[in-house]
């Protein structure tokens, strides 16, 4: 059953590296053939642009070195080892993933296939927690938190607005983004941990989440233009985490620090 479950794993997050990392692909090369784009504007039109497209190339990179280093060892080993290099190229791939580079909508639906690949993979593992440790119940709710964690990550998206405050929202934007994607990651690599599962539940990563939400939250609104989807994937969170969280209590198996 384990082999099972290590082979769904890998090849789901094979699949959300193909997807995400073609889709990122396409909207770098659409963006740069746009003519009101271009790879002057991509490059050198203004601090979001800057910011948006250079960190798109940047985690691009790093999840393609990556990804040469996990082929490289599955071929060598199998696909049994560490999920150390999966994990780190989710999360490479995620923060490319958090930039709103798309010049077309529709291949933001591309993007939210690679996320349903990354969650399955994810989901596995939760599987393989219910089967050995945990009740039925808490590791539903505990998983649905860790899916409402991720889609609560925000979009640097860009905003109609102009000037000062402009620039202060995609400041709070940029370090939500960041900051709730490295805290994400850091599940992941409790989720996949014999020993330190339960720390997906710590109460940090939960503070952190609603801490720098908010923060974008009080920002958009202050603008002008608030992010519902983000506010309803926290919202999803929060009540799932807190259902974690009495149901790991009742059943005396709450680790919250």
């Amino acid at each position: 059953m384990e082999r099972k479950h290590n082979f769904l794993m890998f090849i789901s997050f094979l699949a959300y590296f193909i997807i995400l990392f073609s889709e990122r692909v396409t909207s770098l090369v659409m963006s740069y053939m746009d003519p009101a784009i271009g790879l002057k504007r991509m490059f050198f039109g203004g601090g979001f642009n800057k910011f948006a497209y250079g960190m798109t190339v940047l985690a691009l990179l790093v999840s393609f070195v990556l990804f040469l280093r996990i082929v490289g060892k599955a071929m060598s080993y199998g696909i049994g080892g560490s999920s150390t290099l999966l994990i780190l190229n989710a999360g490479a791939l995620l923060v490319a993933g958090m930039q709103d580079i798309q010049p077309r909508a529709e291949l933001v639906i591309i993007q939210f296939v690679a996320y349903i690949f990354l969650f399955i993979a994810c989901l596995t593992k939760f599987i393989e927690i219910r089967q050995k440790k945990d009740a039925l119940a808490s590791t539903i709710a505990s998983f649905i938190y860790f899916v409402g964690f991720g889609m609560a990550i925000p979009v640097i998206h860009k905003t109609a607005v102009v000037g000062t405050p402009a620039k202060y929202y995609y400041m709070f934007e940029a370090i939500a983004s960041c900051g709730i994607a490295l805290a994400f990651m850091i599940m992941m690599f409790f989720l996949f941990s014999e020993e330190r599962y339960r720390h997906v539940n710590n109460i940090i990563f939960f503070v952190i989440l609603v801490a720098l939400d908010a923060l974008v939250l009080v920002q958009g609104f202050g603008i002008g233009d608030p992010n519902f989807f983000m506010a309803g994937a926290l919202g999803v969170a929060v009540v799932a985490y807190l259902v974690t969280v009495i149901l790991l209590f009742k059943d005396k198996k709450a680790k919250l620090l």
